[in-house]
């Protein structure tokens, strides 16, 4: 037996340990069943306004959101969510974001029997696993005494599913932060993390608002299309052990620390920044948001929350005081924290730090990522300059649905654009209204009808209460045909990264260009498909069209991808020139495209021809660019 093997038995003999250490963990103790036990004989009854109730927690509709208010503690609360949306929570997000890591592992490697088994349970005992441990040493997935888990147990015994997939679901976002961050150091050529994220946020007030009162505007975009969108839920939480406070979420996603609020007027919202400053050793950061959320009553407080504890990768917090009218943002990675206040009266935050100390730690993945972030930030600037003193509720949302790319000075269906194909969730807070306005839609969500919530809720008086909605979906009137080609690329991206259909994918993504035959992300997307088909002739003709877009980078991809084709074919004159063509062409940001290219000549000069392998295409669907080249 080689050396080689015996680590991987050793690794597997560990892992096998491990499992049966955390079927245990992952099993509700009969205890807890035991001091809940009145919580399984409450019934779930219909109420008048067509409802569900259980207990104190009631289930409201407004408009197709699903709107929770619970009461009681962790795992009273997180048992009623799992009962009153049980079947949404098995249809919802939740699965598919606990089996995120399997997904991208096997985007990169297809489905190899016992190989991508391996290697997801390999990851999840490496990384998933150790937040857990560390988190639960450290106390940062609880408060006082109760267990670690209690809110997992509770949703496992009134949703059914397992414990094991409700803490995953929670750990594994965090989890794919660090597979990236050890990909860009090198590590971990076996997968293929879902990218950077494209989250976009505003906060502004004063000279800037119509009435001077502060507006906070927010997308949250995540690669979760047709299982998050579809049952949006409004949570309110009413603790026995803690302050009031509300998620904007999901069914089935029981945090407040990804977009929430609270009763001191506390909002905070994360957005995903890559970097290789990584480590599985580290706080869940939901945890630690979601605790902030629960105890923090001014801003110095819940910055205050943040800054003792690392999260495993690249996040920044928007943190606002509604009532002080202070904001800032918190600015983390593994090894560092750094706090970013406000300069005037507005704040904007996409995927990239912005403090000095923190600009070197942020990872450009590539060119297209990197001008995705920097373009919506300037993109948002710019149009809250064009309300300046005028910017309402409705002006407010007009900007999360914009689709304008400053690259390019179109619109564009993929990449630079505010509103995106992943955009999930979109709200608007009015804080002086003691309201928000969460969309209700399928992604762009932000481009669908707003409807009215209260920030504190009643569940007394909410039913009768009235409120107020407004369509924002004048793009898809303006722009059909690219909006349909939206729709018709996010069923490509689930075909490819959850069904694992190539073939559907490609054939979606054609019918996306036959609408819209503009989107140099449509083009590339299919290019890299045919590559991995074998469809040499389709992906040349993808690439070719590539060289005459207007962005700069896409036309580079062209080239680099042309050649790649030519040198699987052996045609090493054809392949020369393209690379050459980058040589001459490429600046000092395409250095990864470029030291790709170099790399090229070099096997081409020595070889005559360049094989391609399913590990030379880690296509980035969300972004439409590689994670290497």
């Amino acid at each position: 037996m080689t050396n080689q093997c015996r680590r991987l038995c050793i690794c597997l003999l560990i892992i096998t340990i491990s499992n049966d250490a955390y079927c245990r963990l992952f099993k509700v103790p009969k205890s807890i069943r035991d001091k809940y036990a009145y919580l399984y004989k409450l019934p779930v009854q219909t109420t008048p306004d067509g409802g569900r109730a259980l207990g104190s927690a009631r289930l409201f509709k407004r408009k197709g959101i699903n709107v929770l208010y619970l009461h009681g503690d962790r795992f009273e609360m997180a048992y009623q969510h799992g009962k009153l949306l049980k079947e949404e929570i098995k249809d919802g997000a939740l699965p598919v974001v606990a089996d995120l890591l399997r997904y991208s592992i096997e985007n990169t490697l297809g489905e190899i029997p016992g190989v991508s088994e391996i290697l997801v349970d390999y990851y999840y005992h490496s990384i998933t696993r150790k937040l857990l441990d560390y988190g639960m040493k450290n106390n940062a997935m609880a408060s006082g005494a109760q267990h670690p888990l209690m809110e997992g147990y509770g949703l496992s015994e009134g949703s059914g599913l397992p414990v094991k997939q409700i803490v995953y679901a929670a750990l594994v976002p965090e989890s794919l932060l660090v597979l990236l961050g050890q990909t860009l150091r090198g590590g971990n050529p076996f997968s293929n993390p879902f990218g950077g994220g494209e989250c976009s946020s505003f906060v502004t007030w004063g000279n800037r608002t119509r009435n001077g009162e502060m507006l906070i505007g927010r997308n949250t975009d995540y690669p979760l299309n047709s299982r998050f969108d579809k049952y949006p839920t409004v949570i309110y939480y009413d603790p026995t052990d803690a302050q009031k406070y509300v998620s904007i979420s999901s069914a089935g996603i029981h945090n407040a620390g990804v977009l929430g609020m609270n009763e001191s007027g506390i909002y905070i919202d994360s957005h995903v920044i890559p970097t290789e400053d990584v480590s599985a050793e580290a706080y869940p950061i939901f945890m630690v948001s979601q605790q902030v959320l629960r105890t923090a009553r001014t801003l110095d407080e819940a910055i205050g929350g943040f800054l003792p504890y690392r999260p495993a990768g690249g996040w920044t917090y928007v943190i606002v005081s509604m009532r002080e009218k202070k904001a800032a943002t918190v600015e983390l990675s593994h090894s560092h924290a750094e706090v970013r206040t406000v300069q005037g009266d507005e704040l904007i935050q996409t995927n990239h730090y912005l403090t000095p100390k923190m600009i070197p730690v942020f990872s450009e993945l590539n060119r297209a990522t990197a001008q995705d972030t920097y373009l919506r930030y300037r993109r948002i600037e710019e149009l809250l300059r064009s309300w300046d003193g005028s910017l309402d509720i409705k002006s407010a949302a007009s900007i999360l649905a914009d689709k304008w790319d400053l690259e390019s000075k179109k619109y564009r269906t993929v990449g630079n654009a505010v509103a995106t194909h992943v955009t999930l969730t979109s709200v608007v807070v009015d804080p002086s209204g003691d309201r928000f306005f969460v969309a209700n839609g399928m992604a762009p969500v932000s481009q669908s009808e707003f409807v009215e919530l209260p920030i504190q809720l009643d569940p007394a008086t909410f039913p009768t209460e009235s409120f107020e909605t407004f369509r924002n979906d004048q793009y898809k009137t303006d722009f059909p045909r690219k909006a349909a080609a939206e729709q018709l690329y996010i069923l490509a991206k689930i075909a490819y990264e959850w069904e694992l259909d190539l073939d559907k994918a490609m054939g979606l993504v054609k019918e996306a260009i036959a609408l819209d035959d503009t989107s140099p992300a449509f083009y590339f997307v299919l290019g890299i498909m045919a590559l991995r088909l074998g469809y040499y002739d389709l992906a040349g003709s993808a690439f070719q069209n590539l060289l005459v877009v207007p962005e700069e980078h896409y036309r580079l991809l062209g080239h680099y991808y042309l050649g790649r084709l030519y040198g699987v074919q052996g045609l090493a004159g054809l392949a020369k020139k393209e690379f050459e063509t980058i040589v001459q062409l490429a600046g000092p940001e395409e250095k990864k495209l470029l030291s790709a290219t170099l790399s090229m000549m070099e096997k081409l000069k020595k070889k005559g021809r360049i094989p391609i392998k399913l590990l030379d295409l880690p296509l980035m669907i969300q972004q439409g660019d590689m994670i290497y080249y």
